[in-house]
């Protein structure tokens, strides 16, 4: 199943030099970090890259993948879809550019889904993790080509992005720099905060202590992802273990079952038997 990530972000630079920016596709490895490659495999008729391909790290390994761009909202938005990928399924998503006074407001939508199983938290941090993150380095893109376009003027100093919106509801979050002690031990059960259950911590400080591990580094992404598929195929074997109990016990109550009915007719014929011989 695919989840969704929106957000946006207020740059300091007007909506076309944001729109150069996000555009130049093969300039994506000099300020993207985990863009690794970018190649544009075919453009349309006025230069712009129609399909590109890429090379990224996430979740701890090297990621393929090949998107196809559409310009009908040019200038105003582009987006883009998947044409193939490794271990992607989907990967759509949308910019706009929105000019908001002296800047631009920038928005990023998403939709990912990976063909790898994972548990559906880490899927959505990572969602938000991919928007958050693209949409502040393309805010440090942006002003460092303004400051090289207009010398020593100002960049607008505008806010950071906030946190994702998560297409699931969401809760407030604990800060993912405190110490994981700290958020494991956060007090559950606080006012609008799910509870993840008896002798857990919430929701949300699980959510960040797995967005900060993901955030590590790849050899700590890579154990999170692979403890989390062996989490998931020890909770299919819990599944599968419990759903032959349970068909054991339908078949053992229908044998019982079956078993009264002939012991029933059984007796039924024997007493007519006994009626007949007096």
């Amino acid at each position: 199943m695919a989840d969704e990530a929106h957000e946006r972000i207020s740059i300091g630079a007007s909506p076309e030099l944001c729109w150069t920016v996000a555009t130049d596709f093969e300039r994506y490895p000099e300020w993207a970090k985990d863009v690794k490659h970018a190649a544009v495999l075919e453009r349309d008729d006025q230069g712009r890259g129609k399909q590109v391909e890429y090379r990224v790290a996430g979740l701890g390994r090297s990621i393929h993948y090949v998107l196809r761009y559409d310009y009908t909202e040019a200038p105003a938005a582009f987006s883009w879809t998947l044409v193939e990928g490794d271990v992607l399924r989907q990967l759509d998503g949308r910019y706009g550019f929105e000019a908001d006074g002296l800047g631009t407001l920038v928005t990023y939508d998403l939709l990912v889904d990976v063909a790898i199983p994972l548990p559906g938290m880490i899927k959505r941090r990572a969602a938000g993790m991919i928007v958050g993150t693209a949409l502040k380095e393309l805010k440090r893109e942006v002003a460092s080509m303004s400051t090289q376009l207009h010398g020593s003027e100002p960049v607008l100093d505008e806010p950071e992005a906030n946190e994702p919106e998560i297409s699931e509801p969401s809760t407030s979050e604990p800060s993912t720099s405190e110490p994981v002690l700290q958020v494991l031990t956060g007090a559950a059960g606080a006012a609008g905060e799910p509870d993840a259950g008896p002798g857990l911590p919430p929701t949300s400080a699980i959510e960040s202590l797995v967005g900060a591990l993901l955030e590590a580094g790849p050899e700590v992404a890579e154990h999170v992802v692979r403890a989390a598929q062996e989490l998931l195929l020890a909770a299919q074997c819990v599944v599968d273990a419990a759903g032959k109990a349970v068909r054991e016990q339908q078949d053992a109550r229908h044998d019982e079952a079956a078993e009264e009915a002939d012991t029933e007719s059984s007796a039924g014929a024997t007493l007519r038997h006994l009626d007949l011989a007096e």
